[in-house]
């Protein structure tokens, strides 16, 4: 039996070790003498990202030009990482984080053409990127790039979504001060194909066709993916965030606070099985029809994902249960197809 020091805790294996702590006498620079590390055939441990790379004798041997285990430090903002968080399986609070830029590390593997190896990670507050704007008044935001859009115009299977909200600046002096405004709200104007990012459901609460009275642009991605665009925007976790505010339905807070959502392009999807959480797409109202009260006729809808929007444009293989979409004990999770030919979906 072997003992492993992992941070703040400890391990007891009895097969080949794959977490080890770097000693300050080990050959690694100062910087990263007092720094864990985990072998690249495993998952970085949860808390951590990989901040760096080493060789070592307790793991698999390494390719030529290659080194086999990461050094890691506590998942934090301003963090610069090797890898991507793993929004897919991994666990906060590395994936509250953003990939907010692509940024040179001396501590990771070099790219051959010189190009950025690394990734700056932040919380979304923390992030500044040429790609994010931010409006004084929230409407202007779904105004100008949702909400007037020319329905009888001809259908355009290219339109995406086209703003995803980040954090709002309530200490920021330049938005005038009216009643019922609220501070300056940043968004992400755009994802880039394969992107995924973590957003908080409070300042996206359309997101959750189950959430808040509609507003504008309520249920916007589950109608956008249920449509016949090329572009789908999944949500693919929910998951608490420390950085995140509480996220309150009907006046009580759900317990998880945070989604995280992946742009995924007509190659990406075509004639393939996807996971997605069951949020991502349309749902039947319930049936007898249920009017919520004081919401001026709104029906209250399926909460499980039996039952989900009529359209040509998908087909869901299964329905199931992952804890990646959700608490509780009901079904949650689609293994869905979109259809390769497209049809619009009138609003």
């Amino acid at each position: 039996m072997k003992t492993i020091r992992l941070g703040f805790f400890s391990l007891a294996i009895s097969c080949l070790p794959f977490l080890f702590f770097v000693s300050a006498g080990s050959s690694q620079s100062e910087d990263s003498a007092q720094l864990d590390a985990v072998c690249k055939e495993m998952p970085v441990p949860p808390g951590f990202v990989a901040v760096g790379e080493m060789e070592s004798v307790e793991c698999k041997p390494s390719e030529p030009g290659q080194m086999n285990a990461w050094l890691i430090d506590r998942a934090r903002s301003k963090i610069v990482s090797c890898i991507p968080p793993d929004y897919d399986s991994g666990y906060p609070p590395a994936i509250s984080l953003m990939m907010c830029g692509s940024v040179k590390s001396a501590k990771c593997q070099p790219k051959l053409d010189g190009s950025n190896n690394a990734f700056e990670l932040t919380t979304n507050l923390d992030c500044s990127n040429p790609r994010i704007r931010s409006e004084c008044d929230e409407s202007k935001i779904h105004d100008a790039k949702f909400e007037h859009r020319n329905f009888n115009a001809p259908f355009d299977p290219s339109f995406e979504l086209p703003f995803f909200e980040l954090s709002i600046d309530n200490a920021y002096s330049g938005c005038p001060s009216k009643p019922g405004s609220r501070d300056r709200v940043r968004y992400l104007q755009t994802l880039e194909k394969g992107e995924a990012i973590p957003l908080c459901m409070a300042l996206n609460p359309s997101f959750d066709e189950m959430g808040s009275d509609p507003a504008p642009g309520a249920g916007r991605l589950q109608w956008h993916n249920s449509d016949g665009y090329n572009t789908k925007i999944l949500i693919i976790r929910w998951f608490v965030s420390e950085y995140c505010p509480p996220y309150i339905v009907e006046g009580k807070a759900r317990l998880l606070n945070a989604v995280v959502v992946r742009r995924v392009e007509r190659d990406e999807w075509q004639n393939k099985e996807i996971f997605v959480c069951a949020t991502s797409l349309q749902k039947l109202e319930k049936r007898p029809y249920h009017p919520i009260p004081g919401t001026g006729g709104r029906g209250e809808r399926e909460t499980a994902a039996e039952r989900f929007g009529k359209t040509k444009n998908y087909e869901v293989k299964k329905i199931l249960h992952d804890d990646r979409c959700g608490s509780g004990p009901g079904n949650n999770t689609y293994i869905v197809v979109f259809n390769s030919v497209q049809t619009p979906v009138l609003p």
